[in-house]
């Protein structure tokens, strides 16, 4: 590794390395929040050429703007912030993204560990703080090794793929940090690179061997049914085709983004005056659903009781 610590401390090095660790996966967008804790962080990321990075001042805010912000581009989008109760007002919008898929990563400042459990201000335990709902969890506590930036560039880069995984969802990386925290301010930034060795992948397309006809007959009622989520061109025109040629009833909930793919518009209102009790009301034989959640509960029910075999897209 080169040496670089004559120009800056090894703890900020090391913390740009995990920065680049980071944006080598693609990190673009940052959502900073206020804060003197994660100030070696805010100073990383917003002198970093490729990020761009955004203020919001309130934590709770900051955590559903950097949810939008990932829903709407389909990439990871970042939020940092200080030590203490100010992670703690995002774990709303780490809940949403868990449960939404939504690829959303953490960044949060914290005291060093000897200050846990000592009266300290703004001291709490962030290690793991989210638990169950989380894709994943680092704890960068080795940012003042004299030689660690190839290990920060590591967990940076696979904290993006864990967050980035066949399913979607929030990481939160935890940073411990030592005062003094502005002594880098004037400093010249160097970001540390590498090339991991990417994990070569037999390009064979595995697909699940089946076909929606042994699951159907020429009198096989047909439900679609899109959740929530995002919507994709070529999913929008297969729902095109089939809504055309009156192959099966589509229903599209408010969220899910392919209301012109409904068979037709407001069906949610038909609903209202029907609850469990009316088991004969949807009877269906097949239902194919795309997305995630559905919103609307008397249609939930009213599938429950129909039960009926499913197909997920």
């Amino acid at each position: 590794m080169l040496n670089l610590h004559s120009k800056m401390s090894s703890a900020q090095y090391n913390l740009n390395a995990l920065i680049s660790g980071l944006v080598s996966k693609g990190l673009k967008h940052v959502i900073v929040c206020p804060g003197s804790r994660n100030a070696p962080i805010v100073m990383s990321l917003n002198r970093h050429p490729k990020i761009t990075c955004y203020s919001v001042i309130d934590e709770r805010a900051a955590g559903f703007i950097a949810l939008g912000m990932a829903k709407s581009l389909n990439e990871t989008v970042a939020i940092t912030c200080t030590s203490g109760s100010a992670l703690v007002n995002i774990y709303p919008a780490v809940l949403e993204a868990y449960y939404m898929q939504i690829p959303l990563l953490v960044l949060s400042g914290d005291r060093p560990a000897d200050l846990i459990d000592k009266w300290d201000g703004q001291a709490i335990h962030q290690v793991n703080i989210f638990q169950s709902q989380i894709q994943n969890s680092f704890n960068c506590d080795f940012l003042y090794d004299q030689d660690a930036a190839s290990m920060a560039y590591e967990m940076g880069s696979n904290a993006i793929v864990n967050n980035s995984a066949i399913v979607n969802g929030p990481v939160h990386i935890n940073i411990p940090l030592k005062e003094p925290l502005y002594d880098e301010a004037n400093s010249e930034f160097v970001y540390f690179e590498q090339k991991i060795e990417e994990t070569s992948i037999d390009n064979k397309t595995y697909t699940q061997e089946f076909s929606i006809k042994n699951y159907l007959n020429e009198n096989s009622r047909v439900l679609i049914l899109n959740g929530c989520g995002n919507s994709s061109d070529e999913l929008n025109e297969i729902l095109d085709l089939i809504c055309d040629a009156k192959f099966a009833l589509i229903l599209s909930d408010v969220l899910s983004g392919k209301h012109r793919q409904s068979s037709f518009q407001n069906w949610e209102t038909l609903l209202l005056k029907y609850n469990s009790t009316h088991s004969d009301l949807l009877q269906v034989d097949v239902l194919i659903t795309t997305g995630k959640m559905l919103l609307n509960k008397q249609l939930k029910n009213l599938l429950r009781i129909a039960n009926p075999k499913s197909i997920f897209i």
